[in-house]
């Protein structure tokens, strides 16, 4: 099992989306750390977010990076603007 914390900033953004959609996208942050190698996951390329993956979450994308081992969820949103 990893362990998977949520900065601040990403806790904040998951606050601010409606309860069922909250739901599901905990659903897939909790998946990640029972199963960090789901099918689900994309690598981001370029720019500020080289080092960084992608999960969706029906219209949301959980963005996340590895750190010594862990997972830092560092962004959630919407896909139309997660990546700005």
């Amino acid at each position: 099992m990893v362990k998977v914390a949520i900065t601040p900033k990403a806790q904040k953004e998951l606050n601010r989306i409606t309860p069922t959609l909250r739901v599901t996208v905990v659903r897939k942050i909790n998946d990640l750390r029972n199963r960090p190698n789901v099918s689900e996951i994309k690598r981001l390329k370029g720019g500020r977010w080289g080092d960084a993956y992608r999960r969706r979450a029906g219209d949301y994308r959980i963005i996340f990076q590895w750190v010594g081992g862990e997972i830092w969820v560092v962004k959630i949103g919407d896909r139309k603007d997660v990546y700005e």
